[in-house]
């Protein structure tokens, strides 16, 4: 039987550049595609000495990230979450938007409270603004100014998924049950459906919503 190749037989080391207020980071991909990193002075010690970096694309962070092994295991530590000393799993945030900026000035942990915004799109128009774990952002949502205050009032932390047809729905997990937006904002109708008049479901201004009746 084939041994599994261990990590550091298939990628190159790390390469480390100092400079008067930051040190760079090289690292390497198993395909040997090179990626930069920034990290200050005063952590380059640490992330030399805590083992064999690489690059690797995280479908969930949607960019590159750099990780090692932890003490042989297969858990991997993103660098981010090295550098602030937290779990590996930590929603960190990289706070001017470039996810290779490791610096600690630029890095936090993202609070799920945050994840909603809204801004003013006109006189009676509010912009929901939905952000992943990570503080990016995901969707926008339009809401009558009344529905946005009724939200704000219920304190519901939203999210935007994708359906099996690939439309986006909106939706947050309350103590009882799973709401999603239109619901909440429509409430319920026996034998009904909500249907977004301009087939826009991220558009949830009263004007472009209706119940219509499920067709047998």
């Amino acid at each position: 039987m084939r041994k599994r190749a261990r990590i550091t037989d298939a990628i190159k080391n790390p390469v480390f550049e100092e400079a008067t207020d930051k040190a760079s980071l090289t690292v390497y991909s198993r395909k040997g595609k090179a990626v930069t990193a920034f990290i200050d002075l005063a952590d380059v010690g640490r992330v030399k000495d805590a083992g064999l970096w690489q690059a690797q694309w995280d479908t969930d962070h949607y960019a590159v990230l750099l990780r090692t092994e932890i003490d042989g295991h297969g858990i991997k530590m993103p660098l981010g979450a090295f550098i602030l000393g937290v779990g590996h799993n930590a929603p960190v945030h990289h706070k001017n938007g470039d996810l290779l900026d490791f610096r600690q000035d630029n890095l936090g942990i993202f609070e799920k409270k945050d994840r909603n915004a809204y801004q003013l799109k006109s006189s009676h128009v509010v912009g929901l603004e939905l952000l992943d774990r990570y503080g990016r952002h995901e969707a926008t949502v339009l809401l009558d100014d009344a529905d946005a205050s009724r939200l704000q009032e219920a304190g519901h932390i939203w999210t935007v998924q994708k359906k099996g047809d690939g439309q986006p729905i909106v939706l947050c997990h309350a103590e009882e049950a799973t709401l999603t937006l239109h619901r909440f904002l429509m409430g319920e109708k026996e034998g009904c459906f909500v249907h977004f008049i301009n087939k826009n479901p991220l558009d949830c201004r009263q004007e472009n919503m209706e119940f219509k009746l499920y067709q047998p």
